[in-house]
């Protein structure tokens, strides 16, 4: 049983430590040159993960543990495990694209979620996809971790485990390992199956029956009898599970973890489930030193587990750790290159829109030239019809038509001179609100639609972000600007569609100048 233990690199040593229901287990585990691994352990009682340690004096003394890395194991209501089809990204934006996959399975912002996963084999069927367990917790209960520690006197820790991967750990080391084993454990208040080969963790179960039931009716043998059938079926299962979809040999024995009261346990599984069920003794594969009873080796058996963790650098590549220090920032932020990207595009689209508008403003330049030259032509042809008519037909009536005609003509000069002034014709002042809008340069808000009225006093801008709290600021840069510096954006939409596939914020805003009633009071 020592082969796992024996094959990982010499090292000092390390702690793990876990809470069972209002007990707790630390262990130190050292490895030596020649023979058993040392395992020194002890319990003690707890109120709380939140409260640390119940007691006012624990002698750790001689568990010798305060120099060593230490490795807190989470939980089994501090996170959530999710079996996801591992996204087809890099390895270093894994993180951020399953926060988005499991933002509906949480019931906090998925901002406050800390987030690792391990990657399983994919199934033996033909064009299977790779499959991995996403582990979720909440930041707060991660947080809380530090405490029990601490009231220890152990600052050490950095490593926050799982109990599923310290149970994989314990069960590298059986011998069975090497064609497949499942490992079942109970806490205080659940159960956990493994199902590992070659120290590659294939499946995982949680059960609901916790060893404190089970002890409880100990006595009861009509109780013992159907929760075992119970417990028998999710075995069943999860070996069914594992034959079928990773085309292994069957299971042909079933280890159980240490712990008081599941004395009557190994018989029922026997019978409902046709395998050898054998209990598992640390004695087998670990040196330990003091006096361990069977309780405190089922209160212990999740903190040995985090005591042998593999090494970083090792063979194994299932480890999680929620402590990691970069976890919650690699995960926020939004990819460089995506941002390079997106960077490059806006310049494109901003030099493409200011060669339009420039375009644009030629043609009505020459359009407007057009109309000037028809509309005096046509001044030039009423004034010598009113002379005609005046010194042909003499008559009050006819002059006083002309007269109509001429105010008419007026009119429309006027308008035309309000197009050819700096209402509209002022082309310049296209320009200036275009320049104004492309040297704007806030990373993370794209631009879909510019609008711009005729006399240039009212604005209307479509675009998306993924970061709200961008836009007040991009408005307020860009009502700095002289071209929109009288402009006050008074509509404003955002929404975030149920099918955006890029997860974005789409807004809509208006704008409009300010008369001197608004610019005397309060502006919005």
């Amino acid at each position: 049983m020592l082969r796992s233990l024996k094959k990982q690199k010499k090292q000092q040593g390390r702690v793990g430590l876990a809470v069972d229901g209002t007990h707790a287990g630390i262990a130190v585990v050292e490895r030596v040159a020649d023979g058993k691994p040392v395992l020194r352990a002890q319990t003690f009682d707890v109120a709380s993960e939140r409260d640390g340690a119940s007691t006012d004096v624990i002698d750790l003394s001689a568990l010798k543990v305060r120099q060593m890395p230490l490795s807190k194991v989470l939980g089994n209501a501090t996170y959530q495990l999710q079996l996801v089809e591992t996204p087809s990204v890099p390895e270093e934006e894994l993180r951020q694209a399953l926060r988005w996959r499991v933002k509906e399975m949480i019931d906090y912002p998925v901002d406050e979620a800390l987030i690792d996963l391990f990657e399983v084999p994919s199934h033996a069927n033909p064009g299977s996809k790779s499959i991995a367990y996403a582990v979720v917790s909440h930041e707060p209960g991660v947080q809380e971790q530090v405490v029990l520690p601490r009231s220890l006197g152990i600052h050490t820790m950095d490593v926050i485990d799982i109990p599923e991967l310290c149970l994989r750990n314990i069960a590298a080391c059986l011998p069975s390992d090497q064609h497949g084993t499942a490992l079942l454990h109970f806490t205080d208040e659940c159960g956990y199956l493994t199902i590992t080969r070659k120290g590659v963790l294939h499946l995982i179960r949680r059960i609901e029956t916790g060893r404190n039931v089970l002890a409880e009716n100990a006595d009861d043998d009509f109780f013992i009898s159907e929760r075992a059938a119970g417990i028998s079926l999710e075995v069943q299962r999860s070996l069914d599970y594992y034959e079928s979809h990773y085309d292994c040999s069957p299971i042909s024995e079933l280890i159980l973890g240490p712990g008081e009261g599941l004395d009557a346990l190994p018989k029922s599984l026997n019978e409902n489930l046709g395998l050898a069920v054998k209990r598992l003794d640390l004695d087998d594969f670990f040196d330990i030193h003091g006096e361990l009873s069977e309780k405190q080796r089922g209160e212990c058996l999740l903190a040995i587990g985090a005591a042998i963790r593999p090494p970083e650098d090792g063979e194994t590549k299932q480890l999680v750790n929620l402590l990691e220090p970069e976890e919650k920032l690699s995960a926020r932020e939004f990819p460089a290159r995506f941002m390079a990207l997106a960077t490059a595009a806006m310049v494109v689209l901003m030099c493409g829109l200011t060669l339009f508008a420039g375009n644009r403003v030629s043609a009505l330049d020459d359009e407007l030239a057009l109309a000037a030259q028809q509309e005096t032509a046509a001044v030039e042809r009423l004034t010598n019809v009113r002379a005609t008519l005046d010194s042909v037909i003499g008559s009050k009536s006819w002059a006083e038509r002309v007269e109509d005609a001429l105010k008419e003509l007026r009119e429309r000069q006027s308008v035309l001179a309000l197009v050819q002034g700096s209402s509209l014709g002022e082309t310049r002042g296209f320009s200036r609100h275009l320049t104004a809008l492309a040297s704007q340069d806030i990373d993370g808000i794209w631009l879909t639609h510019v609008g711009l009225s005729a006399e240039g006093d009212k604005t209307r801008l479509e675009g998306w972000t993924r970061r709200a709290e961008l836009v007040p600021v991009y408005v307020q840069d860009l009502i700095a600007k002289a071209p929109f510096a009288k402009q006050r954006f008074h509509q404003f939409e955002i929404d975030n569609p149920v099918d955006n596939n890029k997860n974005a914020l789409l807004f809509t805003m208006d704008s409009r100048v300010l008369d001197d009633t608004m610019q005397g009071g309060s502006k919005r």
